[in-house]
């Protein structure tokens, strides 16, 4: 599949770019107290909402109305969030059993924990190992509000979503004197979402991820423009607890990024890195699933053998473990969801 027809199917060198952006999740999650886990979290969940934007067929979807997008999308996301938390509650029951002595206390947990996966908050205490999947819920919401934006005249969509960030701040600053926690499946972050899948549409209409793979000025451009829109953002962004910091440093680092990305990825698609990363890339939800499993267990299993826990588990061999993993994890959820 050619370049050209990227956003009529998929494309290898797209795929690369999601492969890049699951991997710098894993990364940020192992490793993000450092100045590395810092620049990454602020633009690797901005990242998974302007390539939905990319994807974005607008004609199809009008076609369909939205209606039709909401059952598509609810089966998308909503479906594999709560089948994938659903396995994580089964897998902390089982470990929390060790925890409890009585029986009533444990179900009761399970029964709290329950209660805060469907709230989708996004808190490893709350609903355990499968907190990364909140973007699931949230992503499901920013298409809802992105269909209709992109009902309205281009002038007009630069309005609405002024308004959205200037919302998503507000309630920002409101919310943690009611409640420390975020709203239900993500709400106010959802809002950003979408600001952001209007970006990354709007990227794909100027066409302009093509002259970032051939204009290698742009591309040393952009990656001047988003070291330096990331650092005035520098450890201020967290999508899982609603925090964009600067909203036009945020867009600027995200939107360089992504396009710095896309070049990258269409130079290494067909390499065995490309390969390997394609892979990633068509396993995002799987991996963002079960990272916080491994990251917890493999760290376990390391402390518990007595020749390993001389030594530091050090965040680039956790990295490498959990992604194994992972990787092993996807291959066989495919080939359990081919066998149902």
């Amino acid at each position: 599949m050619t370049k050209e027809n990227v956003f009529s199917g998929r494309d290898a060198s797209m795929d690369v770019v999601k492969g890049i952006g699951i991997i710098l999740v894993v990364i940020g999650h192992a490793n993000r107290s450092t100045l590395l886990g810092k620049m990454i979290y602020g633009f690797h969940m901005p990242l998974f909402f302007i390539i939905a934007g990319m994807f974005y067929n607008k004609e199809k979807w009008e076609k369909l109305g939205g209606i039709e997008l909401v059952r598509n999308r609810a089966k998308s996301y909503l479906v594999p969030y709560f089948s994938m938390a659903g396995i994580n509650l089964v897998l902390n029951a089982i470990d929390e059993m060790a925890v409890y002595d009585v029986f009533g206390e444990w179900l009761d947990a399970q029964v709290y924990h329950v209660g805060w996966i469907a709230y989708a908050t996004g808190l490893s205490k709350l609903s355990p190992n499968c907190s990364p999947l909140w973007f699931l819920p949230c992503l499901f919401l920013s298409y809802i509000i992105f269909y209709f934006i992109l009902q309205l005249k281009l002038s007009t969509q630069m309005g609405v979503c002024a308004l959205l960030i200037l919302l998503n701040k507000m309630i920002f600053m409101v919310l943690p004197k009611i409640t420390p926690k975020v709203l239900p499946w993500h709400m106010d972050t959802a809002l950003v979402g979408a600001v952001l899948m209007v970006v990354g549409y709007q990227i794909k209409e100027q066409g302009w991820q093509k002259t970032a793979e051939k204009n290698i000025f742009l591309f040393l451009l952009l990656l001047g423009i988003g070291g330096i829109a990331g650092w005035m953002n520098l450890g201020k962004v967290a999508f899982a607890s609603n925090r964009i910091g600067n909203p036009i440093f945020m867009v600027l680092y995200a939107c360089s990024m992504t396009l710095v990305l896309i070049a990258v990825g269409g130079k290494i698609c067909k390499a065995a890195v490309g390969r390997f990363l394609v892979f990633c890339g068509n396993s995002t939800m799987v991996f963002m699933g079960f990272n916080y499993f491994f990251n917890r267990h493999t760290e376990r299993v390391w402390k518990a053998i007595p020749i390993l826990n001389k030594y530091e588990y050090h965040w680039i061999l956790k990295v490498i473990v959990v992604t194994m993993c992972l990787s092993f994890t996807s291959s066989m959820w495919k080939k359990c969801k081919a066998w149902v």
